[in-house]
């Protein structure tokens, strides 16, 4: 049986770091952003043409990578 409650689970944001964006067309055409959580790794470039896979620096060594508890709003 369903119940309904008032609990509210615990609030996190997508991690500004690792984050990705893209864009999507909505029903009435228009075009929208749409944030993508990371996976908590970053690319840097070590040096001109040198890719790297890096931890990212503020989610890669959490539980929930990808993820920040509580509501952060964007720098």
């Amino acid at each position: 049986m369903y119940r309904v409650t008032t609990d509210v689970p615990p609030a996190r944001t997508v991690c500004h770091g690792c984050r990705q964006t893209t864009q999507f067309r909505a029903d009435s055409g228009e075009v929208r952003p749409m944030i993508i959580p990371g996976s908590g790794m970053v690319i840097r470039e070590k040096s001109p043409g040198v890719l790297v896979e890096e931890s990212c620096p503020v989610c890669g060594e959490s539980d929930d990578p990808g993820w920040v508890p509580g509501f952060v709003p964007p720098a």
